[in-house]
């Protein structure tokens, strides 16, 4: 009988992540990684990544390229998956998966992992903070609950719209918001 792992989940680092895709159908690629590490129990930011990711563009949703701003020369430093997926092991080791809306981007980035037959590093438990925001919120004059409206809600600045790293970082804002108000 093998031994239950502990999950430890306040003692680990909060990984903060976004991820952009080339569309909303399971057969599109992840193109931007964004994350921020985020220490307990002080809640502190202690580093931030971004990394855009070489995908095959002819099979992309033009919308969504448009979206997330996709050009040619925001992507020309782009990196192999495998390489992005390295470097966020190192960044994401035992950490807590924090999201908006985390389990897509969690399913993508398994995906992704199995796609370049490796093994994520981060632990198994998520923390969606859009269901955190849907509970402690629902009596508020809400309608979506999409980033954007939270963002409006608890007066976060909020210029830039599906990017990784600030959607990240929005993610960490209205956490961190939320934390203060329960």
């Amino acid at each position: 009988m093998s031994e239950k792992l502990s999950t430890k989940i306040k003692e680990r680092p909060l990984i903060f992540v976004d991820l952009e895709f080339t569309g909303l159908r399971w057969e599109h690629e992840v193109i931007q990684i964004g994350a921020l590490v985020v220490s307990q129990p002080d809640f502190k930011q202690v580093k931030e990544w971004e990394c855009k990711i070489n995908a095959d563009f002819s099979k992309a949703d033009p919308e969504a390229l448009k979206i997330v701003g996709y050009t040619e020369e925001r992507w020309k430093n782009a990196v192999p998956l495998r390489d992005a997926l390295t470097k966020f092991n190192e960044i994401a080791n035992g950490g807590v998966l924090v999201g908006f809306n985390v389990a897509m981007d969690f399913l993508y980035l398994k995906k992704a992992y199995a796609s370049v037959d490796m093994e994520p590093t981060f632990h198994w438990q998520i923390i969606d903070v859009l269901s955190m925001a849907f509970k402690d919120l629902y009596k508020e004059n809400l309608t979506e609950y999409r980033m954007s409206e939270l963002t409006t809600h608890f007066g976060i600045k909020n210029d830039v719209h599906h990017d990784a790293l600030e959607d990240a970082r929005m993610t960490y804002e209205i956490f961190m918001k939320l934390w203060q108000t329960s």
